[in-house]
């Protein structure tokens, strides 16, 4: 299962997947326009939870499906240090 968290920024859908490691300070994220790329903490903070019933919510996890990614959907990320997470379901 790929951990993801969904958030919206300016009516954007924008998947999160904060269990890929990628470079400090940075969070793996994934949208319909520009894919995949690194987003910074501070931007993920700047987005908004949505409900999966939402607006193109289930538009995304269904590419991110059709892209091999085997979503499993979390609520929110809490950074503890700097290279570590928490996780909640």
């Amino acid at each position: 299962m790929d951990k993801i968290i969904l958030r919206k920024y300016e009516n954007k859908i924008i998947a999160f997947f904060p269990e890929v490691k990628v470079n400090p300070g940075m969070i793996l994220s994934y949208a319909h326009i520009g894919q995949h790329s690194e987003a910074s903490l501070s931007f993920y903070r700047e987005t908004k939870p949505v409900k999966i019933w939402q607006e193109n919510v289930l538009d995304l996890v269904n590419e991110l499906k059709s892209l091999g990614y085997k979503p499993k959907i979390m609520k929110k990320i809490i950074y503890i240090k700097h290279r570590e997470a928490e996780i909640y379901e």
